[in-house]
């Protein structure tokens, strides 16, 4: 490993433990080595920025966006400006920006700025580019312009053009009142009564503004505004906002105000829990939703010296020092996350934990972690006596009866491995540790469960770190490489996944290596090599999924068509898709294969399937008229003529035997199948397959009325059909009277059917 390489790995530990002071120091070796590492200067620009060095940080931004001009260098500049108050700067960073959130962002700005005319002028731009639109949907959207206009207008000063802006929003929304869905309407009522109610007593634009933002007498009307989302366009932070600063005590406009901004403007909603604490410090949703936001902008520090803050709260305090561990544990602080387990312990001793707590077991991952972090940093007697604690531990929890099996889905691991290496080292830590990863036929599965469970619970602990180390003492172990492999594979780092599968083929032929290296092939393009490699292994569909397909199509369209034939057969053992069969038949007949083309099961033998067509929509029996049964969601037309009579509702669920007519007569249920065509089912693959075609060829010829066989030979080949087998299906079709030759061309025989398969 080289020097920066060494330097960046060690920075990412003080990062993670938010040490930005050895970051610092840190990234300054790195710039030494480097004066361009993007790193070195992203991350001292990121500590500096978090230990509130905002000019510092601005600065080494600034330098990094010369060398990478990307969104998020960008981004940060405009935020540290900001920061600072140098709202201008800022501004320019967020100008020219199509993001909806970016432009709301800007209107922030702005308003910081007091530039009202600028926001005002861009609403009447707005409302210019509909005003000639009278739909329902551009007149809300009219009215949510309107108002978030006359808020801008109230802060400019402009009363009386607030107001009237105000009233035009009213008068709209009696215009399109009775065309509104009855849920927005009643989400909307109570707000444009209130609005209707300050015009009609208050004439004058102060007195009417008074009254209006009188939340305390109306925060249930309000409440409501905020919460009815009349419309997609409206900018819902507009009013809390302006609320606020009428009513700078309120707790339930400064939890409004944390909600409507934080993905607008973070420091604000941030200001409005920290206001909200001022006034009740022992507001949990605020704490709460201050721990979130803090969590939003990596500030764990900040949340850890919140929850220390707040832990005092007795009927909060169980929750914080979850959250408090959990924290703790994120930031690789092991040492104090195990002191504050022995306090959550001591107090959440509950006989049958729920699954949303803490318990012991949390407690020995927990150690394990530190355990790790000692092994890897040479402290190899210290992670042997936190491991031999770790088995105590175990082995007393699995003795006390107290937990549920779930809280034990180690067992084997801490039994096999851990306890075992314990029993046999002597006290001696390099015996342990000789004895611990030394993998065996025995624990060689219980190391791999144990690997699996940090991969898909993203417990404490890296699952590759763990495979790294085993691997060391056990280079060519194919089981544990395979594992290391997969969790590549599932963590999407393709790269590093192909080359440990290329290790595992190179020790021995695995198929599941195979199947996972076919597929990364695939998703790097590599379609002559995937092809290569499927010829080589026996295909595990599940794996391979939609890339057996794409292979094939790809092959046929490079005009590859013996390889594209060999992948479409290799899906077909697998799954009898109809448009598979269709291809393999399809390229059977391009490369001229007419021996293994009319050896096929599905040539021309599921023409045979084809019994008789039953007269019109007549029942057998009685010969008396059939009511047809619709399947699926009915819509309100559907809902009428089943109130007539005319037809019979068959639910949503449908399969390939539900009934399609009932006889009122005979009071029975007829299934008359695709047009009224009778085929035989015994086998339901071969049944579907010809059904497919009847539905095909029945829409071809209604659609070309001008079709001829020639005409119709491209489209059917692409169904897999070939000149005989077409003709001997229209034959069939001809015979059993359900179409007929007219001019030249084919015609559907016109009945009822028709009109049954369309509805």
């Amino acid at each position: 490993m080289t020097k920066t390489k060494e330097l960046i790995k060690e920075t990412k530990k003080y990062l993670t433990k938010y040490d930005y002071e050895k970051v610092i120091e840190l990234c300054d070796k790195i710039l030494e080595i480097d004066p361009e590492s993007t790193f070195g200067l992203r991350f001292k620009a990121i500590a500096h920025f978090q230990s509130g060095n905002y000019e510092k940080g601005l600065e080494y931004y600034h330098t990094l966006y010369q060398l990478r001009p990307d969104y998020n260098t960008k981004y940060s500049i405009a935020y540290l400006n900001e920061k600072l108050g140098n709202y201008e700067k800022a501004l320019e960073f967020y100008d020219n920006s199509e993001s909806v959130r970016k432009q709301r962002k800007r209107k922030i700005l702005l308003t910081k700025l007091k530039r009202f005319s600028t926001i005002i002028e861009e609403y009447d731009d707005k409302l210019k580019t509909i005003e000639n639109d009278n739909s329902t949907d551009s007149t809300r959207r009219r009215m949510v312009y309107l108002e978030e206009k006359a808020a801008f207008q109230y802060r400019n000063g402009q009363y009386d053009e607030a107001l009237e802006s105000l009233k035009m929003s009213l008068k709209l929304y009696k215009d399109i009142e009775c065309h509104l869905y009855k849920y927005i309407k009643e989400s909307v009522e109570s707000w444009y009564g209130l609005l209707e109610d300050c015009v009609n007593k208050y004439p004058d634009a102060t007195d009417f503004f008074r009254e209006l933002f009188d939340y305390d007498t109306y925060n249930i009307v309000w409440s409501d505004k905020f919460n009815a989302g009349f419309s997609s366009y409206e900018d819902s932070f507009v009013y809390p906002a302006l609320l606020l600063e009428s009513n700078p005590d309120n707790t339930d406009l400064l939890s409004w105000c944390s909600y409507k901004y934080e993905d607008v403007d973070i420091d604000y909603s941030i200001d409005c829990c920290k206001r909200i604490l001022d006034l009740e410090a022992e507001d949990e949703d605020a704490i709460i939703k201050l721990l979130e936001l803090y969590s939003r902008q990596y500030s764990k520090d900040k949340s850890l010296e919140l929850i220390n803050q707040k832990l005092h709260i007795e009927n909060q305090h169980l929750k914080l020092l979850y959250r408090k561990i959990k924290l703790l544990e994120s930031m690789i602080l092991y040492d104090e996350a195990l002191t504050c387990y022995e306090e959550y312990l001591s107090i959440n001793n509950d006989d049958t934990p729920n699954y949303n707590e803490l318990t012991v077991f949390d407690k020995m991952r927990c150690m394990e972690a530190k355990a790790l972090e000692c092994y890897l940093e040479n402290r190899v007697e210290e992670s042997y006596n936190v491991l031999r604690e770790v088995s105590e531990t175990f082995n007393h929890a699995k003795n006390s009866g107290k937990y549920n099996s779930w809280q034990l889905d180690m067992s084997d691991w801490y039994d096999y491995v851990l306890t075992e290496s314990v029993k046999q080292s002597n006290n001696n830590p390099a015996i342990f540790f000789e004895k611990f990863l030394t993998v065996t036929d025995r624990t060689v599965n219980p190391w791999i469960s144990k690997i699996r469970s940090l991969n898909t619970t993203r417990k404490l602990g890296n699952p590759i770190t763990y495979c790294d180390i085993l691997l060391e003492k056990n280079k060519n172990n194919v089981q544990l490489l395979s594992t290391k492999a997969n969790i590549y594979y599932s963590r999407k780092r393709f790269d590093e996944a192909l080359r440990t599968y290329n290790r595992v083929l190179k020790l021995e032929d695995n198929n599941d290596a195979k199947n996972y290296k076919f597929n990364i092939l695939m998703k790097h393009h590599q379609y002559k090599k995937a092809y290569q490699l499927l010829e080589s292994m026996n295909v595990e569909y599940p794996i391979v999924n939609n890339n057996l397909y794409t292979l094939a199509e790809k092959l046929l369209e490079k005009r590859r068509y013996e390889e594209s034939l060999y992948v479409y057969e290799t899906i077909f053992e697998k799954i009898h898709n109809i448009d598979t069969i269709n291809q393999i038949k399809y390229l059977l007949n391009k490369l001229g294969n007419n021996k293994k083309l009319r050896d096929c099961p599905y040539y021309m033998d599921w023409i045979d399937l084809i019994n008789y067509k039953y007269e019109s929509d007549r029942c057998p029996t009685c010969k008396k008229e059939l009511t047809p049964i619709l399947y699926g969601y009915p819509a309100p037309e559907t809902m009428e003529r089943a109130d007539k009579g005319e037809i019979i509702l068959g639910g949503c669920c449908v399969s390939f035997d539900s009934p399609t007519h009932f006889c009122k007569h005979c009071k029975k249920h007829v299934y008359m199948e695709t047009y009224g065509i009778d085929v035989t089912n015994d086998d339901i693959d071969l049944a579907s397959y010809t059904r497919r075609h009847i539905h095909w060829i029945s829409g071809y010829i209604k659609e070309h009325p001008d079709n001829t066989i020639a005409k119709m030979e491209r489209e059917a080949l692409t169904m897999g059909l070939d000149h005989d087998e077409l003709v001997r299906f229209i034959e069939k079709l001809e015979e059993i009277g359900h179409i007929k030759r007219e001019d030249n061309s084919l015609k559907l025989v016109e009945d009822d059917w028709q009109q049954v398969e369309d509805e």
